[in-house]
């Protein structure tokens, strides 16, 4: 779920909710003008902030390893230069704070992003059910073909042996 733009004491985010405890920030997209600025230099940035008990947080564990964040940062018009750890802690404080604002004002955001989440799971299994249900009709097929064939030759192989049975 898109949300255009949220205002931060830097400058203009937008986010993109996809369930109800992981959003996916960013100025990607926006015009240039719309860079953050951080100790007076334009900055382009991405994070993911995930709902932990204590609140909003760019570090997770399971995605990014302990104690990680998921911020990547950089200076606009300087090229491949990463943002100095102040202005990651900076944007980091800024960006968490306007979303947690917003979405305190817009709490139901959270249910409808998991709902569409839970709705696109739910599609997804249905799809895997549906392909699992023709891989087992097609395995019952083959296998009817095979039992069939087994039956064939078991009869054929008795034919035989009471063919030698009497020649014997």
């Amino acid at each position: 779920m898109e949300i255009k733009q949220i205002q931060t004491t830097l400058g203009p985010i937008r986010a993109n909710l996809t369930d109800g405890t992981h959003v996916y920030i960013s100025n990607a997209a926006l015009p240039n003008d719309d860079f953050l600025t951080v100790n007076s230099k334009r900055v382009g940035f991405s994070i993911h902030l995930f709902l932990k008990e204590d609140g909003w947080t760019d570090k997770d564990n399971k995605s990014f390893g302990p104690g990680r964040t998921s911020l990547y940062a950089y200076r606009y018009g300087e090229m491949a230069q990463d943002a100095t750890d102040s202005m990651k802690k900076k944007i980091v404080a800024a960006v968490i704070e306007a979303w947690t604002a917003f979405i305190a004002d817009n709490g139901i955001l959270l249910y409808e992003a998991e709902l569409e989440h839970v709705t696109e799971q739910s599609r997804t299994a249905n799809r895997e059910v549906q392909e699992l249900e023709d891989k087992a009709d097609e395995a019952k097929k083959e296998y009817n073909r095979l039992t069939g064939q087994m039956a064939a030759l078991r009869s054929k192989i008795k034919t035989e042996r009471d063919k030698v049975k009497q020649t014997a």
